[in-house]
């Protein structure tokens, strides 16, 4: 994984997390906004540039809120979608968790 992107990783979005929930921002307006801003700008970078959307990480954080979003739903909201055998399917299979998204 690209330094810049860790650096995004463990201490952007985490103090990014913090700030919101103590000035009491609504976290998931503030996640979704996120998502739509990165997502947005990902489909643009990656057709002018696909190098430079690979490696920078405004346009992969979207990447990471799915992945607090299925995180989020796996430890607190059980009871939103179907369990199998004891394991939960929307994060048993990524595929299918990350396309119950959308």
């Amino acid at each position: 994984m690209e330094l810049r992107y860790r650096g995004t990783v463990y201490i952007i979005f985490p103090l990014l997390i913090w700030f919101a929930y103590k000035v009491r921002f609504n976290i998931w307006l503030v996640l979704a906004s996120i998502f739509v801003i990165s997502f947005g700008f990902n489909i643009v970078q990656v057709h002018f540039n696909p190098v430079a959307a690979f490696y920078s990480p405004v346009p992969r954080f979207w990447e990471l809120i799915v992945g607090s979003f299925l995180a989020y739903f796996d430890l607190y909201k059980k009871d939103v979608y179907v369990k199998a055998n004891g394991r939960s399917w929307l994060t048993s299979n990524p595929c299918l968790g990350s396309c119950s998204l959308f």
